[in-house]
């Protein structure tokens, strides 16, 4: 699948496996965040600024999101890991909480998700989730272009030399750590 992007993730959204399409998808993409835990999407979502989210359309993401979770966690209610996850969500997102107390539940679904990407623009992709025997609740997400658009922008992406589809990326990341020390040192 090196012409698609496709990750594995959790039922927890921990990002398990991802091919180069996908990291060059999601520059951002590690295995591991800043503390080395496991890349988490779902925390990812509810903690990066609005500017930095990867979805265009966010908001209609992060409710579907949590009913997937909700569903997954019924799987593992008793399950300390689960535990210790939900309440680190929920001190990290207010947002989270709030939906997470809805209780709404749902399975994943064939749609269309809109990802930004700061050197080729918005790209709509259909995602697809496929289930996996193990590790348990683990699902495949293949993300295909949706339009002769969206496949022309996928296909630069892919043949766009590093340097040139990360510089808007850290130009971006650089202008947000000024702006926090310029917030921090006034």
């Amino acid at each position: 699948m090196s012409g698609l992007p496709a990750s594995v993730v959790s039922a927890r959204y921990d990002l398990l496996a991802h091919n180069d399409a996908y990291e060059r998808l999601f520059p951002r993409c590690r295995r591991t965040d800043a503390e080395g835990r496991q890349r988490n999407i779902l925390w990812e979502i509810f903690t990066l600024q609005e500017c930095c989210n990867p979805f265009v359309t966010r908001a209609d993401e992060v409710g579907r999101m949590v009913a997937y979770l909700r569903a997954a966690y019924g799987k593992n209610v008793d399950d300390p890991e689960w535990h210790a996850f939900i309440d680190r969500m929920c001190r990290a997102s207010d947002e989270f909480t709030r939906m997470w107390e809805r209780n709404d539940v749902a399975t994943p679904a064939l749609r269309i998700r809109t990802v930004r990407h700061p050197a080729v623009g918005d790209i709509d992709l259909t995602m697809t989730g496929l289930a996996l025997p193990a590790p348990a609740g683990a699902w495949v997400q293949v993300f295909t272009p949706s339009g002769e658009q969206a496949a022309g922008r996928l296909r630069r992406l892919l043949t766009m030399p590093s340097e040139q589809r990360l510089a808007p990326v850290d130009a971006h990341v650089d202008q947000h750590r000024r702006e926090r020390a310029a917030a921090a040192s006034a």
